[in-house]
């Protein structure tokens, strides 16, 4: 997911869905980037702030809530988005995140679900915006065959400003 993001140093990333906080944390670990961070989900909120606190994240900013709502509040646009969760409704939302990009942007989305993933891309290609999709594979490795095991696909879906 990185990278894809195309992640560089004091770039604002937006972690939309934020769950646990994994892809932030890393981004900040890894790239030097100022996060911040959208999780409507009360339990999965108090984890996403105990791993920011265990991981040293202590700049990042985390807006409780809906993510779409609270979007209008962050008063600059962001370098890099990222929507790991969220559902139909910020699967439809694409293009208004899209604007919210600044000059050279990327939104990257990942989808496990079929639907979801088909509602993305209806509302990009409705609103006339190109987008790119990676397949990732996520498997496990199985004891005592020593065997990898597919289990699932996430589709990335990447769009340029």
């Amino acid at each position: 997911i990185l990278q894809t993001l195309e992640l560089a140093p004091n770039q604002t990333l937006w972690d939309v869905g934020a769950g646990s906080g994994s892809v932030s944390i890393d981004a900040f670990k890894e790239r030097s980037v100022h996060t911040v961070m959208f999780e409507k989900n009360d339990e999965r909120r108090d984890i996403l702030e105990r791993n920011l606190s265990s991981h040293f994240v202590l700049s990042a900013k985390v807006h409780r809530g809906d993510a779409l709502e609270n979007i209008s509040k962050e008063p600059n646009g962001a370098d890099r988005i990222f929507v790991g969760g969220g559902g139909a409704n910020l699967a439809k939302s694409l293009p208004a995140l899209k604007e919210k990009l600044l000059a050279d942007g990327i939104l990257v989305a990942a989808y496990v679900s079929m639907e979801h993933l088909t509602l993305a891309i209806d509302s990009l290609r409705n609103a006339g915006i190109e987008y790119e999709i990676k397949s990732i594979s996520l498997t496990t490795y199985k004891e005592p065959l020593k065997i990898s095991e597919p289990e699932r696909q996430m589709f990335l879906l990447k769009v340029r400003k």
